[in-house]
């Protein structure tokens, strides 16, 4: 359907107006209250800021410039020397304008974009080379202060400088220096000297030699470093202590069990965990703090009751009281929520309490354990996933009569969704019976309340399960349907029903019923301004209802729909007192890229580009500020992401630009896309349409920045095989396949397609036997990707029939025999899933590369007692094997993870790495693993350095240096990468209303400009102030130096 320009008009003078008018409700206006702020303020605003200081910012602002131009042609010293005056400056005027943010992380770059004032981290990003530091560090200690604020100040710098160094003694020494300057009078003084404390006993650290073998040495140590450390919660796994006499034990955990604020962890697959228990129980009177985290499987019924005598639940628990400045979650105190439980942990265990007696065939007394709780208590939401983790003292007949029970007396508790998915487990009979047991329940509870919402969602839920579609869509429609005069209820019920309304539409989409599609439209719009949709509007289904819209001809019914979540949007906000300046949080540029979608999927290509020039509401002022933040929406596979459907914003303009003609300017849209976007498909797709061949040298340079992603490879050999080079075209896809065979991170319909372009190139070369093999691998994954969507909608026994049909096809792909083994487990049917979790484990080895992603629906690869149990026959014997591939290790190390064998995973992804020294994978999770194991804190930051040094932009993993880290290697490894990364341009599309109101907003307010950057500039991991923050000693520093210096 051709949507008419007139609608982007309209929608374009929405987004100016920012407000709901009443006589008008489909247009939006100026809400009142930012308009008259603006107005109001405006002049005041504007006359303050002219009077202050913007012409000494703006010269600190040239200086950074410069000498960052200049630092290179510059002797040792002189950089020394120029840097330290620059930074004199800019801390003095800080201290003069009494700003306490000197030192906090600000905006990366932004000076050189915007009016911000200079602070810690722009200096420290044009900082000279290494040999410099020691001559810095030195004038900084020279340097007199003229009082007590700026000796602080300078010795904050100090510390820094000092740990951009390693020199652990010279912390030390500036610390002590630092607690001599601190203020007196400040409210934070005393959490300050408290937090330099830490600090001082962090840089002591445990006494940890490095012997893996030595448990009891290097938990005794960490042990006795604990009892130093100020008295607030610490975490500490209790490690595999079986390999130590039991006197040895109980010494080590009765130690720990009187060190005050440490918080012990020990999984339940512990080898030790059943004595750790039976040592607590025995001692209970020493116990001081209630250990609910210990409580966390079946087995610990009596360690539950022991420590619920001992601590019973307050009435009104009182929160521990915490320094200033500071609340619960910076010291992982026991969380409250306002769901019935103050005690989150003591839910939790609550909830292993309960398994634990129904495992037992106490089921009476968990029947009055559970009655008693209240509706809302969050020991019922917590069985929702118990399908996975299914105790095996536990049956699913006994879980199902202790649910109906409970929901018998209490049919508000959280546990609808629950029994559906635990009826599955016990068969088709049991899904009969609780198909009874629903319909029972709703016959007798016929309104539409609130307290009715979830049984008639399970039961819509069950319906679609068990493949009785139709009338599950019977009962959406009645859903639908449905009316409340209460007006908080109607709120409530708006919500489900825009829920269901998005639902019937997707399950229209894929039982191929266009009049289901049609027909959502109405129930969504009746429920936008019904309801509280911020949240609803900003999720993958929404955008995915969307693009459905527009791919089935009501693309025009699609931007009502968005012009509604506007509308709404604005006017809460406005009673929400936000203005104009908080326009981010409401996030319309998120809308924007929808409704971009909407004309994209429409092939209305130019309203994208008017979209694009005329609507002031995209935040930045370039599409070369909006490049970025797109990788976790190709890996978010809790949403199915999906190729035709989950479309970038610069592919969608880049397609708008070629269609108008503009390939020159689309072309270096695409490329900037792809530096920062390696993955992304459609991109490359577009990039061939435009430049053809002439793109291969350019692809060759951006698989040589990033040597673990096999995309560029693949479009080289699509590009050589149209131009008949079928040696050149195989020899790169079979390179690109030794990175990542899998591609599982895709979004549906791009993956596999490394084996499509080989099979295209075998076939071209006259091997038609093997191309037709490959064929099948890819119609088989086509396939199951057809079942993830069935299953993803909830058609669980339509989903298990589609995954045997891809099976057929190719019984060797490991992530159909897991999708198969998965639905068959979840159907009761646990032999048969036995069988193909077999085939999945036998074949994972060799359908991995050095950086492959487990496909979609494999992320819970370990989670099951089942699947865990065969991985470890399985992948045992392939370790023993002649020539074990080193994927065998890395799977076997995740295994051991998932079995808490925290060493013995350590020493798999060691052996992998050994193997191949170039397995990103197995370094990320050697790293990973060895924060869980008794190694010093210099071999983890070797780990750390490794991996950067395979990945310096970081496209693949987050540094997180821990403790003295050689912060010269990593400025040497982020100038190599700056010396071969490729520029990005300034700019490469306008924005041009945006730009216009981001200028007119930055004279209203300087500075404005850099916090709407804020979050985009964050990103920038080839810098190193966003690593050297987050460096522990850093962090306690920075959370009170604001106040400090104020």
């Amino acid at each position: 359907m051709k949507i008419p320009k007139i609608v982007l008009a309209g929608l374009v003078c929405s987004f100016s107006s920012f407000a709901v008018d009443s006589a008008r409700a489909a247009d939006l206006h100026h809400l009142p209250a930012a308009a008259a702020l603006v107005a109001s303020l405006s002049q005041e605003i504007e006359e303050k800021l002219t009077a202050g200081s913007d012409a000494e910012k703006g010269l600190l602002n040239q200086e950074l410039a410069r000498y960052k131009e200049g630092r290179n042609g510059m002797k040792t010293d002189e950089a020394a020397d120029k840097w330290f005056q620059l930074f004199k400056k800019c801390f003095n005027y800080s201290l003069e304008q009494n700003r306490g943010d000197f030192y906090s992380y600000g905006y990366g770059e932004i000076p050189e974009k915007t009016k911000a004032a200079p602070k810690f981290n722009d200096l420290l990003e044009i900082i000279p080379a290494p040999e410099t530091w020691n001559t810095i560090a030195e004038k900084m200690k020279k340097e007199k202060a003229e009082n007590s604020r700026a000796a602080l100040g300078m010795k904050i710098a100090c510390v820094i400088i000092d740990m951009l160094q390693g020199d652990r003694k010279a912390v030390a020494v500036s610390l002590e220096q630092m607690r001599e300057n601190i203020p007196d009078g400040l409210g934070m003084k005393e959490y300050a000297l408290q937090a330099i404390e830490e600090i001082r006993t962090e840089l002591r650290g445990a006494e940890i030699a490095g012997n893996l073998d030595d448990v009891k040495g290097n938990f005794a140590a960490l042990l006795k470093f604990y009892t130093k450390k100020p008295a607030f919660q610490q975490r500490v796994k209790i490690p595999d202590l079986s390999g130590l006499p039991e006197p040895e034990v109980r010494s080590l955990i009765l130690e720990a069990l009187l060190i005050s604020g440490l918080e012990l962890e020990i999984s339940p697959e512990n080898p030790s965990k059943s004595l750790v228990r039976q040592i607590i129980l025995e001692n209970i009177d020493k116990v001081t703090r209630p250990l609910w985290q210990l409580v966390n499987s079946d087995q610990d019924v009596l360690l539950f009751e022991a420590l619920d005598k001992k601590f019973p639940e307050a009435v009104n628990e009182p929160q521990q009281n915490l320094p200033f400045g500071m609340n619960q979650s910076n010291y992982n105190i026991s969380e409250y929520s306002a769901g019935g439980d103050k005690d989150y942990q003591r839910a939790m265990a609550r909830h292993h309490y309960l398994t634990g007696l129904l495992g037992a065939g106490r089921i009476e007394e968990a029947l009055k354990v559970a009655g008693n709780l209240p509706d809302s208590s969050h020991t019922f939401a917590m069985f929702s996933n118990l399908d996975r983790q299914m105790p095996d003292s536990l049956t699913a007949d006994v879980l199902l009569k202790f649910e109906q029970e409970i929901l018998g007396k209490k049919p508000a508790v959280d546990l609808w969704s629950a029994l559906v998915r635990h009826a599955s487990l016990a068969g088709t009979s049991a899904e009969q019976e609780i198909r009874s047991f629903i319909e029972k329940y709703l016959a007798s509870h016929p309104d539409f309340t609130p307290a009715n919402f979830k049984p008639r969602k399970a039961y819509i839920e069950l319906l679609l399960a068990i493949d009785e579609i139709d009338l599950a869509i019977e009962q959406i429609r009645i859903f639908l349907a449905a009316e409340d005069t209460n007006v908080e209820n109607r709120k409530l019920l708006a919500r489900e029903q825009h829920e269901l309304a998005v639902k019937l539409a997707l399950l229209g989409r894929s039982l191929k019923k266009a009049e289901l599609i049609e027909e959502s439209v109405a129930a969504v719009l009746k429920a936008i301004p019904l309801s509280d949709l911020w949240g609803n509007h900003r999720g993958r289904e929404f955008e995915k209802y969307l693009a459905v819209l527009a791919q089935n001809g009501l693309g025009a019914q699609a931007v009502e729909i968005i012009k509604a979540v506007i509308s709404i949007s604005a006017g809460q906000a406005g009673r929400a007192g936000l203005s104009e300046f908080s326009e981010a949080s409401l996030q319309f540029d998120d809308l924007l890229s929808r409704l971009a979608l909407v004309y994209y999927l429409s092939g209305e290509y130019e309203q994208i580009l008017d979209l694009a020039k005329t609507a002031p509401w995209w935040n930045v002022s370039d599409i070369a500020e909006k490049l970025t933040g797109y990788k976790n929406f190709a890996y978010s596979h809790n949403d199915y992401p999906e190729a035709d459907v989950n479309v970038a914003f610069p592919c969608m303009l880049a397609r708008a630009l070629i269609s108008s003609g503009r390939k020159s300017e689309a072309s270096m849209l695409l490329k900037a896309y792809l530096l920062e976007n390696s993955f992304d498909d459609l991109a490359y797709r577009l990039l061939v349409e435009v430049e053809g061949s002439a793109v291969l040298k350019w692809l060759e340079t951006l698989y040589e920045l990033d040597r673990f992603e096999e995309r560029p490879l693949i479009w080289k050999a699509r590009i050589l095989l149209e131009e008949g080079k079928l040696p050149e075209a195989e020899e790169a896809i079979r390179l690109a396949l030794k990175i990542d065979p899998t591609d599982g991170e895709q979004k549906a319909g791009d993956r596999v397609l490394g084996y499509k372009v080989l099979a295209d190139v075998l076939r071209a070369r006259g091997k038609n036997d093997d191309a037709k093999f490959f064929d099948e691998v890819v119609a088989s994954v086509r396939l199951a990707e057809e079942g993830d969507r069935i299953s993803w909608l909830g058609m669980r026994k339509r989903s298990l029939e589609i995954y045997e049909r891809a099976s057929n096809l190719f019984i060797d792909a490991y992530c159909i025999q897991w999708r198969l083994a998965e639905k068959l487990y979840a159907s009761g049917r646990k032999a048969e899933a036995e069988k193909h979790y077999e085939i999945a484990f036998e074949r994972m080895p060799e359908q991995f590369g050095r950086m492959a992603s487990l496909c979609f629906g494999c992320e819970g690869v370990f989670n099951r007692k089942l699947s865990k149990t065969v991985a470890q026959r399985i992948l045992e014997r392939l370790a023993n094997a002649e020539k074990p591939k080193p994927q065998v290790f890395f799977l076997l190390g995740l295994l051991k993870e998932a079995q808490d064998l925290d060493l013995e995973a350590y020493r798999a992804f060691k052996r992998a790495v050994e193997m191949d020294p170039d397995y990103l994978d197995a370094w990320k999770k050697l790293a990973d693993i060895s924060r869980q194991i008794f190694l010093p804190a210099s071999q983890i930051d070797e780990l750390n350095l490794k991996l950067l040094e395979l990945d310096p932009m970081q496209r693949r993993f987050s540094f997180n240096p821990r403790g003295f880290v050689s912060y010269a290697r990593i400025w040497q490894v982020f100038e190599k990468a700056r010396a071969s990364a490729q520029d990005l341009p300034q700019t490469l599309f306008r924005f041009e209303a945006t730009a216009a109101r981001i200028d007119r907003i930055e004279k209203q307010v300087p500075g404005m400009r850099g916090r709407m950057h804020m979050f985009l500039e964050s990103r920038q991991k080839n810098l190193l102030w966003p690593l050297l923050s987050q460096n522990q000693v850093v962090q306690k520093i920075l959370s009170f130096t604001s106040y400090t210096l104020r």
